[in-house]
């Protein structure tokens, strides 16, 4: 299984420039709901698609608890439409369970969805969409050969195709793109390999369904990562669990590839299918693993009772709280002497109390010692009333066998301004994924 710390899915980022810095949060315009295109996608609302068979599709009937507590944040693109909750396919709604269709239960995604509005910043964002059929091999999303499958598909198995006009590849697909008219995709949610076990060719199936699902809607590898959940273990007697061997060997095949463990995650009398239970569990677990990918340090509760999280004589773990993340324009390296100088020519960052531009001019600074670079940026920020921020970021960049990314900012801020608080505090910040010529920053207060 991959590593989490900062995976392959940071080193576009980070190795186009080993470099510190920035990601737009602009004050988010709300998603449409009524089916309308929005003027322009916004950058702060996350979207994620998600497929598979029963397990994504959702075998355990909802409980009370997965009915209430749902976040405004958390919407659905329904992918078939559902008279009785009010819901047309193509059109953002509450992502209340059942995310699939009529009739279908709760699934991984729904607590994905609950874990990343409980840790992301109040003014972003996440959408699903959502097709699963339960039983499906993955041939069924192959585009290639989806109607020959069709065709042979068990009668009860083909109600079901109806739902999605009997090629659920093409459903995604064109409710991804009515999707990317309001936001940004971030990540894909698999969740099938029940009805492929011993398939030695799956993982190449996989490649194909993804890499023809990125192509179709003009994305990144690097920056759409696929996080896929192991089957149910059921204490060693699942009834598919010898698929897990080939779910953690895909990242072998696809590079960008994250697999969500189900070890202890409890399941239904069939051994076949989660329980409610089970689907929080894996859900949650694939929402922490995003976080991660996302460069967000998802802190675990150390303490169900709420204690203390002191451990020993080391004192109180510190805590931290989200400040800011910036999107910096870079222009191209300029290398001399073992060092590298990297412009900022611009950018933008923005956080729950402040927001603004990055000042062209600026710099980060690298030394190079073979695996190691020491990394120092300064340049200016303007808040949108127009005040001047000095910021000096120095970091450190390790390539081990993964790569270590952490910077601590510090911010020169005039003690008279309403941003004074700045200057108040230490801060950690870390990479998130970029496009070309940006870098991306995550920036946290340590309280």
């Amino acid at each position: 299984m991959r590593r989490f710390a900062l995976t392959s899915f940071f080193l576009f980022s980070i190795l186009q420039v080993f470099t510190i810095h920035p990601l737009t949060l602009h004050a988010a315009t709300v998603p449409s709901t009524s089916g309308e295109v929005s003027p322009a996608a916004d950058p702060n609302f996350y979207i994620f698609l998600c497929f598979g068979q029963s397990n994504m599709e959702g075998a355990a009937a909802p409980e009370a608890q997965d009915l209430e507590g749902v976040s405004e944040r958390f919407l659905l693109m329904p992918a078939v439409d559902d008279e009785a909750r009010h819901r047309t396919a193509g059109e953002w709604c509450v992502a209340r369970p059942p995310l699939c269709r009529p009739h279908t239960g709760l699934t991984p995604a729904d607590y994905f969805g609950r874990t990343l509005t409980e840790v992301l910043p109040s003014h972003i964002r996440v959408g699903v969409v959502h097709v699963a059929v339960g039983g499906i091999h993955i041939e069924g999303f192959m585009p290639d050969s989806i109607e020959r499958y069709a065709r042979t598909a068990p009668e009860w198995m083909k109600n079901i195709l109806k739902a999605y006009d009997n090629d659920p590849y093409a459903r995604l697909i064109q409710l991804a793109r009515r999707a990317q008219q309001d936001g940004v995709i971030k990540g894909v949610l698999m969740h099938q390999g029940e009805s492929n076990t011993g398939d030695p060719g799956w993982a190449g199936k996989v490649q194909q369904v993804y890499d023809r699902l990125l192509g179709d809607l003009g994305l990144v590898p690097e920056q759409v990562p696929l996080l896929v959940g192991e089957v149910v273990q059921a204490n060693g007697e699942g009834r598919c669990i010898s698929a897990n061997k080939q779910i953690n060997a895909l990242p072998n095949t696809i590079h960008t590839a994250h697999v969500v463990s189900s070890t202890g995650c409890s399941n239904g009398p069939d051994k076949l299918h989660f329980d409610a239970e089970g689907y929080r569990t894996l859900g949650r677990r694939y929402g922490h693993l995003m976080l991660k990918l996302l460069g967000y340090d998802v802190q675990q509760p150390t303490d169900v009772h709420g204690g203390s999280s002191a451990v020993g004589d080391h004192g109180q773990q510190p805590e931290t709280e989200f400040v800011m993340q910036l999107r910096v324009n870079i222009d191209a390296p300029q290398k001399h002497d073992g060092c590298t100088r990297i412009p900022i020519t611009g950018g933008t960052f923005s956080g729950p109390d402040l927001h603004g531009i990055v000042l062209p001019g600026g710099a980060d600074h690298q030394v190079h010692k073979g695996k190691l670079t020491l990394l120092e940026a300064k340049y200016k920020i303007q808040t949108h009333d127009g005040t001047v921020i000095n910021v000096t970021n120095p970091g450190v960049v390790y390539a081990g066998e993964t790569i270590y990314f952490k910077a601590t900012p510090r911010f020169d801020v005039d003690q008279e301004s309403p941003y004074a608080w700045l200057s108040h505090a230490c801060y950690i910040c870390s990479p998130a994924p970029a496009g070309p010529g940006q870098v991306v920053l995550n920036v946290w207060k340590v309280k």
